[in-house]
């Protein structure tokens, strides 16, 4: 009889190691699928729908410069920026079914807007060519309204990507509780569980990289310098104390990846990321904006300072002396810089420091490049 009970026990004890393996491992299945779908889906849907403001402005500057100079070399990033676009719009289409709020706005609101843009500028562009200057300076501002509009659409945009992300870490989570909750189940199943509770440590380390880091520089996306930028603007506002914003262009860009090919041009990108990182380290927040555009959050610092700052890192970068033959300023990669800097208060915004700064980085560019340029509006 005591036999029969011992070897009951043992079956017993063997049946739950057996199931409690099998929920662990299905557990680790649904986690991988968590990881998986972010990588897969939910990282590239985000990426692109963030970046379709970016390239859209970066259209609009391009266009305005080509008004105001006459210059063909302004189109360059025109046509850079469309390409841009139409890049993000087919990778959200791909994942469309997935995400069927994201594909309301992108269908109801953002298409109709940048197709109205798209006509907009084409038709400046046909204006400057065809010698009706005055004509196109006239109509330099129709744009605006819609620009205005979008970047209401850019908020939903923003809201519903956050949505995306949080959606894919709750599933992800689950899966982990999931693995957790074995260890309750079974303290025979200790092994098994220690290891659920590593992969779930060593999933999250992964998501949370894959999430927050863009994947070619491993400098901040866009995603978490939009939510630095929003904490950096309150404290600012809080404590009165000055924060300023640079924005980065890689000169003549387009001419490089055309001259020596796109793999080259990843390797670039690289270098400028690892000078900037470098070289805007704490309290200063660098992130890759969009392209071949960089960001800095530069936290209670003047425009003086901030331009300093950019000074310093632009020198850098051309004392790197990667070549770039086909450059239109250097013989070697050059980089353009804006900054702006002001006391928040509460008829202001952070997307209007980020304008101030774009405005500046536009002035950079139209002077000749390879220099820094600090908005007119800040405050020293």
């Amino acid at each position: 009889m005591n036999t029969f009970r011992l070897n009951l026990i043992l079956i017993v004890i063997i049946a739950l190691l057996i199931i409690s393996s099998i929920w662990s491992y299905t557990a680790f299945l649904e986690m991988e699928d968590a990881s998986d779908r972010i990588v897969e889906d939910a990282v590239p849907v985000s990426n692109a729908a963030n970046d379709l403001l970016t390239q859209l402005v970066n259209q609009d500057t391009a266009v305005r410069g080509f008004i105001i100079t006459e210059e063909s070399r302004y189109l360059d990033p025109y046509y850079d920026g469309k390409a841009a676009l139409l890049e993000n719009l087919a990778i959200i289409d791909r994942y469309e079914e997935q995400h069927p709020i994201m594909k309301d706005i992108i269908e109801e609101e953002a298409l109709p807007k940048i197709n109205n843009m798209r006509v907009y500028f084409e038709r400046q562009i046909n204006l400057v060519k065809s010698g009706q200057m005055e004509q196109a300076r006239e109509q330099i501002n129709d744009g605006k309204s819609t620009m205005d509009s979008f970047r209401e659409t850019d908020l939903k945009i923003d809201q519903d990507n956050n949505k995306i992300i949080n959606d894919a870490w709750e599933a992800s989570n689950r899966a982990g509780a999931r693995a957790k909750n074995m260890i309750i189940f079974s303290g025979a199943a200790a092994l098994t569980a220690v290891g659920a509770l590593i992969y779930s440590f060593m999933s999250n380390r992964k998501l949370t990289a894959l999430s927050s880091f863009d994947g070619l520089t491993k400098l901040y996306n866009r995603r978490m310098f939009d939510k630095f930028m929003k904490e950096a603007w309150e404290e600012a506002a809080d404590t009165q104390q000055s924060l300023a914003v640079m924005l980065m262009d890689v000169d003549h860009f387009k001419l490089y990846n055309d001259t020596y090919g796109h793999v080259e041009g990843d390797r670039c990108l690289k270098t400028i990321a690892s000078i900037l990182a470098e070289n805007a380290g704490s309290p200063f927040i660098p992130a890759r904006y969009g392209g071949e555009e960089f960001v800095v959050i530069m936290p209670n610092t003047t425009a003086e300072e901030a331009n300093a700052a950019a000074e310093r890192i632009r020198h850098k970068v051309e004392s790197a002396s990667l070549p770039h033959i086909a450059s239109l300023s250097n013989r070697i990669v050059t980089i353009s810089a804006g900054a702006a800097a002001f006391v928040p208060d509460t008829s202001l915004s952070p997307s209007d420091l980020i304008e101030m700064a774009d405005e500046a980085l536009y002035e950079a560019k139209q002077g000749g490049r390879n220099r820094v340029s600090v908005s007119r509006q800040s405050v020293s």
